[in-house]
């Protein structure tokens, strides 16, 4: 069994690369990618992890999309040293950071008292975000976990969400395939699309060079597994699957074997379209 979405402290996640890894091997999970927020700051760490404890690392990246909901763009096996990849990440994290301002400001015109400070110490990579606000809001016990932090403040359409100055789905496609790298539509559900509606999505961004599409994935249920399971195929797109594992940011996820069930045949499939390998 593999786990090809999971994140580190490099974003919002609160195990380092190696304990990722050395966590990956006590789940007898066989492989893992490596995919954070925006940056590849924990890769070199992760494929040094795998060779020390004899798990196979994937190098990834998740990167956040223009679109009316949330919509990510996995890559798989890019070349984390690239260095248009380095660029663009660079860019993305100056437009992150002024976002996150703005969201500072939000909270405090509610009342909530939170300061870049208080985010910047729990945020142990480069990367932090709004994750990290929820956390503070958590700990400061203005609600009563991450998800309430989402759903009440921080999330789509909620009092304190500022927009992202993100990357337009194609650009992020077209980015991840000029590193090396495999582009996969993440947790597909997050869309709040009709299979009809996702269909055209998924044809759209094929023809943009999307290769995959996330198959399994924590929060699918049974139907929305075998839907876009049977829409992938479909579609000849490459199947993955993965937690979204993030630690204690998210401690109703965790790493396991039993939990996904995502077999190493979507690895090797996978593996087939890496240019460089």
């Amino acid at each position: 069994m593999i786990d090809l979405h999971t994140h580190t402290t490099a974003s919002d996640g609160s195990f380092t690369a190696d304990e990722l890894v050395r966590a990956a091997k006590e789940a007898e999970l066989s492989a893992i990618a490596v995919t954070d927020h925006d940056t590849v700051d924990s890769v070199k760490e992760a494929m040094l992890a795998g060779e020390k404890y004899g798990v196979e690392v994937v190098p990834g990246v998740e990167l956040s999309c223009n679109w009316e909901r949330e919509m990510h763009i996995v890559g798989l096996y890019i070349d984390p040293t690239h260095p248009k990849l380095i660029e663009v990440l660079c860019d993305l994290a100056q437009k992150r950071h002024r976002r996150n301002l703005k969201t500072l400001s939000k909270l405090n015109e509610l009342g909530l008292k939170v300061s870049e400070e208080e985010v910047r110490s729990i945020a142990t990579g480069n990367v932090w975000g709004r994750a990290h606000f929820a956390k503070i809001l958590c700990d400061k016990g203005y609600v009563a976990s991450v998800k309430e932090g989402f759903q009440k403040y921080l999330g789509h359409g909620r009092p304190a969400h500022v927009n992202e100055e993100r990357l337009e789905p194609e650009e992020a496609i077209s980015l991840i395939r000029q590193v090396g790298g495999v582009p996969v539509l993440a947790h597909m559900h997050y869309l709040k699309l009709e299979l009809p509606e996702l269909k055209q999505l998924l044809i759209r961004l094929k023809q943009a060079g999307l290769m995959g599409a996330e198959a399994i994935y924590t929060e699918y249920t049974p139907e929305q597994t075998r839907e876009y399971t049977n829409l992938i195929e479909e579609l000849s797109l490459l199947k993955s699957g993965g937690s979204d594992f993030h630690g204690a940011m998210k401690p109703q996820i965790t790493l396991s074997r039993h939990n996904l069930n995502v077999p190493y045949s979507f690895l090797k499939e996978i593996k087939k379209h890496v240019r460089t390998f």
